[in-house]
């Protein structure tokens, strides 16, 4: 049996609430790589994060994981910050997101008089 036999209806309802669609970058390649559709968590203990699957808001953590990432990202913190920075403002799949996910003001017509 699957593991999608045993959700229901109600429960994929819950999902959909917990999280909405936005714009996010799959894998990365030379030229940028692809610019997928995404769910963020508005609740659950990744709250804030962009997952695949809206399910995976409520998934609880690997402890062992997560305090592995802690040490390393107080190792490494600087050089991922100047990486990040890089990306985001060359990576052409990260500014295309960016772009999408934030519309800015509402065009207006202009006025036929």
């Amino acid at each position: 049996m699957k593991a999608s036999e045993f959700i229901f209806e109600e429960d994929e309802e819950f999902y959909t609430e917990t999280a909405k669609l936005v714009w996010g970058v799959g894998k990365h390649d030379a030229r940028g790589g692809q610019t997928k559709l995404r769910f963020r968590c508005s609740s659950g203990p990744r709250s804030g994060r962009q997952v695949s699957h809206p399910s995976k808001c409520v998934q609880q953590y690997d402890f062992a994981k997560s305090q592995q990432m802690k040490r390393t990202r107080a190792r490494t913190a600087p050089t991922q910050a100047r990486r990040q920075k890089r990306t985001k403002s060359i990576n052409t799949a990260s500014t295309l997101a960016r772009k999408m996910n934030n519309p800015g003001k509402a065009i207006r017509p202009k006025p036929w008089y």
